[in-house]
């Protein structure tokens, strides 16, 4: 199945000059899992706060590039640590949300920089 047809795959993104695709990929993955979700009426969608104009939830990458810097093992038993704009892994990323509920973009907006500081939450 082509996950581009049908509206499936969030929208493009600008990293800049901050080299995060790790944390952009990693997100983009998870808009497009709720939208799936969402689709196949998996959400009450009262619950969910407000989508954009295509029916996606925008994570923001910004708090994968700030506050993914934990040690995490991966599944080759690979224990990696990402570096904000420096490089970073989808496994540390996918990680981290299995552990944290995600922001949103509006919420954390991107600055394409390391900011140093977690400000989650």
């Amino acid at each position: 199945m082509d996950w581009r047809n049908g509206g499936y795959v969030s929208p493009v993104k600008n990293e800049g000059t901050c080299s995060a695709s790790w944390s952009f990929s990693s997100i983009a993955s998870i808009e497009s899992k709720f939208k799936i979700d969402n689709i196949e009426g998996k959400f009450d969608t009262q619950s969910l706060p407000a989508t954009d104009s295509n029916g996606f939830l925008i994570f923001s990458e910004q708090e994968l590039i700030d506050c993914d810097n934990q040690p995490f093992t991966c599944k080759n038993n690979a224990t990696l640590k990402s570096l904000g704009c420096t490089g970073g892994y989808e496994c540390t990323a996918l990680g981290y949300y299995k552990y944290r509920n995600l922001t949103l973009e509006a919420n954390y907006p991107f600055t394409g920089a390391d900011n140093q500081t977690c400000t989650f939450g």
